[in-house]
């Protein structure tokens, strides 16, 4: 009996740890109280009203200048485009808290990004980014950054100072041991990271 209860324990504790590896990257809870506009021309009738901003598979190459009208902006959601940057002009967008440009084309982030100091969730995922700025150590408030499936070998060496953030997403990206390690070296030691398994690649 002793030895199966032992065995019962082992199988709990074993399962609660693949749960926990698992574990999804923390998704956005946006609030309740904004009101979501699904089209520019929608939006651009009362351009100050407008704080939640979802423009997905737009077919957009780039952001829309119309964008930059919407003063009060706080989440804005352009996933599923064929953009390539993320132009200097985002810093225009001084409130806003979330930006997904996921499943682009997005080659290059613009330093300005760097100015948005109420953004706490930044999604990036699935695009083909090789480099990220380091003026992005100054997203003081950012807590989520998603850059899952990207040309991404290393971080930053400024990311240290993102005193805040909780959780990188890193999956799908082919790292080496070597690069591993200096992504985790890089990033303050509470964040979580989450990554694919090592590629066992050539150092």
């Amino acid at each position: 009996m002793k030895v199966l209860r032992a065995i019962l324990l082992v199988c709990v504790v074993f399962a609660a740890s693949l749960q926990a590896q698992a574990q999804l990257f923390t998704p956005y809870d946006s609030p309740a109280e904004y009101d979501e506009y699904r089209s520019l021309d929608e939006a651009l009738k009362e351009p100050d009203k407008v704080q939640r901003l979802v423009l997905r598979r737009k077919g957009f190459k780039e952001f829309p200048k119309e964008i930059y009208k919407f003063k009060n902006l706080v989440e804005l959601d352009l996933r599923g485009n064929n953009i390539t940057d993320i132009p200097d002009s985002i810093s225009t967008l001084i409130k806003l808290q979330y930006l997904n440009v996921s499943r682009n084309a997005v080659v290059k982030v613009s330093p300005e990004i760097g100015k948005l100091k109420d953004l706490i969730y930044l999604e990036l995922g699935q695009n083909a980014i090789e480099v990220l700025p380091m003026e992005m150590a100054g997203l003081n408030s950012l807590q989520y950054l998603s850059l899952w499936e990207n040309e991404l070998t290393r971080l930053p060496y400024t990311f240290e100072k993102l005193d805040n953030l909780k959780e990188i997403d890193l999956r799908s990206i082919v790292l080496n041991t070597t690069q591993r390690d200096q992504i985790k070296e890089t990033l303050p030691e509470k964040t979580v990271i989450f990554l694919s398994p090592d590629c066992n690649c050539k150092q």
